[in-house]
This record gives C-alpha cells, sequence and structure tokens, in this order.
C-alpha cells in the first residue's frame, strides 16, 4: 500500500494572478504525478520508500511513502 500526500497551499497551486482555482491546483498536481510515475517507471527495480514531491517552484509540496501490509 502507498500513501501519496500533498499540499496545494504553495504559490505553484495559484495562478498568474494568485487565485487557487481548481485549474491551478489540479494541473500542478498532475504535473507532480506524472514526475513521481516517470520517476518509478524509470527505476522499476527501486524498492521505493518514500520520496518527497516537489512542486514546480522547487518547493516540498508532499511525500510518497510505501507503508508495510500487515
Amino acid at each position: 500500500m502507498v500513501r501519496i500526500n500533498i499540499s496545494t497551499e504553495g504559490a505553484a497551486f495559484a495562478n498568474e494572478r494568485g487565485n487557487y482555482t481548481n485549474y491551478s491546483k489540479n494541473t500542478e498536481v498532475a504535473r507532480i504525478l506524472r514526475k513521481l510515475a516517470d520517476q518509478i517507471s524509470d527505476n522499476p527495480d527501486v524498492s521505493w520508500e518514500s520520496v518527497i514531491l516537489i512542486d514546480q517552484n522547487g518547493n516540498s509540496a508532499g511525500s510518497f511513502i510505501v507503508l508495510d501490509e500487515e
């Protein structure tokens, strides 16, 4: 099982006017998830435990964590 947390409060999730719209938030979330998917696809043999997710401004926006399944 994995857990993905993304905080959409940073400036990268706002539009050019500084407004937080569904479009601006969803666009940045999609970009972050595509980058994560590329990392995992490019390195399928890696045992991923956790990854810090970075927004387009270079700030930490969340995490990808592999949870033990018990």
